[in-house]
């Protein structure tokens, strides 16, 4: 039930988004790509172990439809451990590590904005982002390789698919610290169809696994277009 619940949410945002698209205003010059990297962190949560955190590296590029709506394809590579040391499990013994790589696009919605001036290099003026709040949803896709340790080496069975749907939603802040150049923060959960992200579940397992992303981006701003502002 809660992972029908989560679908369902994640499809009436994308239907919100939508519907918002034809909402515009008056015209103004604005750069509408941006090429995205980051580096940050990733959480697992699965049948092993409990709070753990290792590396992750993000890559992408968003495209601005209008003023508040934009969309992001995305390309992440996680590395996640656990272990059953000091958990409620620790009798058990297991422990993992795995990788994964997460192709995505994400639709974004900008719940606030302000902006600044600024000029290209033909000296037309131009509106600069210079702070702003998002949430993102999306779908993609997840490749996972774990690998078992401890106990779990013996009882590991991998008669299971390396790649399952996932399911990212999440918000975001930006700051601009130049005409081209913004700097954010990303905090994203990645609710997939899969209960072997750590290659192991059992009949006690009652949800299916989930990850997050806490990424720092920088994403520079490129090609100039005119389009419409909505949202005033």
């Amino acid at each position: 039930m809660r992972n029908k619940s989560i679908q369902r949410t994640i499809v009436a945002w994308v239907l919100f988004l939508f519907l918002l698209l034809p909402t515009s205003a008056q015209q103004y010059q604005f750069d509408r790509y941006e090429a995205i990297a980051g580096v940050g962190t990733t959480t697992i949560f699965g049948d092993i172990g409990g709070l753990s955190t290792r590396a992750a590296l993000s890559a992408g590029l968003r495209y601005t439809i209008q003023y508040r709506i934009s969309v992001k394809g995305s390309l992440n590579l996680g590395w996640g451990y656990g272990t059953d040391k000091g958990s409620d499990n620790e009798n058990r013994g297991y422990t993992y590590n795995t990788f994964l790589i997460e192709p995505s696009v994400q639709a974004e919605y900008h719940f606030y904005r302000t902006m600044g001036t600024g000029y290209n290099r033909k000296g037309y003026r131009l509106e600069v982002p210079r702070f702003g709040i998002y949430g993102f949803v999306g779908f993609g896709a997840v490749y996972f390789e774990p690998i078992p340790g401890g106990n779990l080496e013996e009882d590991f069975e991998d008669d299971f698919r390396n790649v399952a749907i996932a399911f990212p939603v999440g918000i975001g802040i930006q700051v601009g610290i130049a005409r081209k150049l913004m700097i954010g923060i990303e905090l994203g959960g990645r609710y997939v169809r899969t209960d072997y992200i750590d290659g192991y579940t059992s009949d006690n397992s009652k949800s299916l696994d989930v990850y997050y992303l806490v990424l720092l981006n920088a994403a520079y701003r490129f090609h100039s277009f005119s389009f419409k502002r909505g949202f005033e």
